[in-house]
């Protein structure tokens, strides 16, 4: 995977130490506009906040990414209600969700959740309860995005390995019914499924992949999401 000399130095003034960080920021922000950003950068924006700020590092553009990091603590907080609605709707559907991506992961391996955004969800079900699990999702008032009116077929769904829904307040979710998307396997479905571990969002009790397995779908990340999820990896 090839990343751009900016994607380079965002990374570093993430996840950097003192002096890599400071350099690796200075020479970002001068090839960058804050308002434009390259695909990307922008769910790194709360990291960068954080590093820069508990460094003593102060730009003049501190406050705005303070505003961000403050930002994504309350979309946070409001993506989580929504995925505790989701979570027991499809458990009262006889289907065991299964966290992975973001909403794992900001809770637990991030020590504020305002440092890496949630949105969109990601939640992962077995391909026997994708049909219900996709039922409970329209009963929610959720609505695939494109449309795709050939959902509830298996064959259909045989041929791509999750849907992307939205809901009236725009926020999103990506239901798949493979763990890793970029491997469609119904056998590392079923590994996967053996290794996972407890999880609580909000009052509502589900499941997560262990470490190991989180570590392994950072890592098969490709696009846009590459950066943050290698934030994840480290």
């Amino acid at each position: 995977m090839l990343f751009s000399t900016e994607a380079r130095l965002a990374l570093q003034a993430a996840l950097c130490d003192t002096n890599s960080a400071h350099n690796a920021f200075a020479q970002w922000q001068a090839r960058v506009d804050l308002d434009h950003l390259p695909a990307g950068h922008y769910p790194l924006l709360p990291l960068i906040s954080n590093n820069l700020e508990s460094h003593g590092i102060d730009h003049p553009w501190s406050p705005r990414l303070r505003g961000i990091h403050r930002k994504t603590w309350y979309a946070n907080q409001l993506t989580l209600h929504a995925a505790a609605d989701i979570v027991q709707e499809l458990q009262n559907n006889g289907v065991q969700p299964v966290a992975v991506g973001a909403l794992a992961l900001a809770p637990t391996v991030y020590p504020d959740l305002g440092l890496r955004p949630m949105q969109p969800l990601e939640i992962f079900v077995p391909a026997s309860t994708a049909a219900p699990a996709i039922q409970a999702m329209l009963a929610l008032g959720w609505r695939p995005e494109p449309a795709a009116p050939h959902l509830l077929s298996p064959e259909f769904r045989a041929w791509v390995p999750g849907q992307r829904f939205i809901n009236p307040q725009r926020q999103a979710i990506w239901l798949s019914w493979h763990v890793m998307p970029a491997v469609p396997c119904t056998e590392l479905d079923a590994t996967c499924l053996a290794a996972a571990r407890p999880l609580a969002i909000e009052t509502t009790s589900m499941t997560t992949l262990c470490p190991t397995d989180h570590l392994l779908r950072a890592c098969l990340t490709d696009g846009a999401g590459a950066l943050i999820a290698l934030a994840d990896a480290t």
